[in-house]
């Protein structure tokens, strides 16, 4: 589905923290990824539709990757879409060079539940990138491309996650949370509405009410019953 300049304009303004109340609200929990996925740097705020892939490790027999090791990955990748990289914590999945290439190419982010390098660089670069940790060793060199274009699961908090290709990501300093494609507008619709109404709290709280005697006059979630009643009727 096609989803125009407007939608992607709303989806960098949300919180994950709020998307996740929305998935709950909505009866798809388990939707936010691990907290030791942490970003190298300070970019931790990005968002975009996925482009999944999966690196594995590479039998010591196979010869090297024609084009080189990523070339799968960066034919797919469209400006403003999101690389999530399912990898072996065998050393670091990539480094300050294709992250270059990355940026390049205009993705808004990388995400993976492997390991990075060339910490410093990273962090000079526009381009945000969440990692399972950083590592020295180029443990590039035993990985090889096994897909791109399908779905990838990568840690959950309460459970793995699974994302599609095509799914969106929505990550900041609280966390990340991938929100299913079919369900992608009316995710962000709900949640810019539950912040409308979080504001509309926090006036009444700085007015002097107490935060339940706000919460009473304004209710955060009531606009999700009726939203998860159509869902179960769509599917």
């Amino acid at each position: 589905m096609d989803h125009d300049p407007t939608f992607f304009d709303a989806l960098r303004t949300l919180d994950s923290s709020a998307v996740s109340d929305v998935l709950d609200g909505l009866g798809l929990p388990g939707r936010v990824l691990a907290t030791g996925l942490r970003p190298v740097g300070t970019k931790a705020r990005c968002a975009g539709r996925a482009v999944c892939a999966r690196v594995v490790r590479k039998p010591p027999s196979a010869a090297p990757a024609s084009g080189g090791y990523f070339a799968a990955i960066d034919a797919a990748l469209r400006p403003g879409c999101l690389l999530v990289l399912q990898a072996p914590p065998d050393g670091a999945v990539l480094g300050g060079l294709m992250a270059r290439e990355f940026q390049r190419l205009g993705a808004a982010g990388v995400l993976t539940d492997g390991r990075v390098r060339d910490a410093a660089e990273l962090r000079t670069l526009d381009l945000p990138v969440i990692a399972a940790g950083t590592s020295a060793r180029n443990g590039a060199r035993e990985m090889q491309v096994d897909s791109v274009g399908q779905a990838i699961t990568l840690p959950g908090e309460a459970q793995p996650v699974t994302i599609e290709n095509g799914d969106f990501i929505v990550a900041d300093e609280d966390g990340i949370v991938a929100i299913p494609a079919r369900i992608a507008e009316l995710v962000v619709d709900a949640t810019l509405h539950l912040a409308e109404i979080e504001h509309r709290i926090a006036i009444e709280m700085d007015a002097g009410r107490s935060r339940l005697e706000a919460m009473r006059l304004h209710d955060r979630f009531a606009h999700l019953g009726p939203l998860r009643a159509r869902l179960k009727l769509d599917a």
